[in-house]
């Protein structure tokens, strides 16, 4: 992670995010000046194990106030499309989600429905 040459990875369009799960984590992926902050769980999620508690909601109000415009915010962890639309009003700048996608009974509209929230 801190050998990652970023001015470098730019110009190709690569873009680096460091997940976090607590402040601490949050302060190391800061010193590295990432693309974008992935913050999780936010939510229990079942597509790997993870030993820690979801973050929750106003965990991610508090890191969208606190990042502000410095860094793009990712919620990922547990977020079906009801979660989605309570996280959208955080201010948080995407969502990740992998069940609620690929478990739904039409990928494509759920996929649309999730982009449509975020235009």
């Amino acid at each position: 992670m801190h050998d990652a040459n970023l001015i470098e990875m730019e110009p190709s369009g690569i873009r680096l995010g460091i997940s976090t799960h607590s402040y601490w984590e949050l302060a190391r992926a800061l010193a590295v000046n990432p693309s974008y902050i992935p913050l999780g769980p936010i939510f229990e999620t079942t597509s790997k194990t993870i030993p820690l508690a979801p973050q929750g909601v106003q965990r991610v109000e508090q890191w969208s106030r606190l990042l502000g415009d410095a860094y793009s915010l990712v919620a990922i962890g547990g977020i079906g499309q009801q979660h989605a639309k309570q996280l959208h009003k955080t201010g948080v700048g995407s969502v990740a989600m992998i069940l609620a996608i690929t478990k739904a009974n039409d990928y494509k509209k759920a996929t649309r429905d999730l982009l449509q929230l975020w235009r």
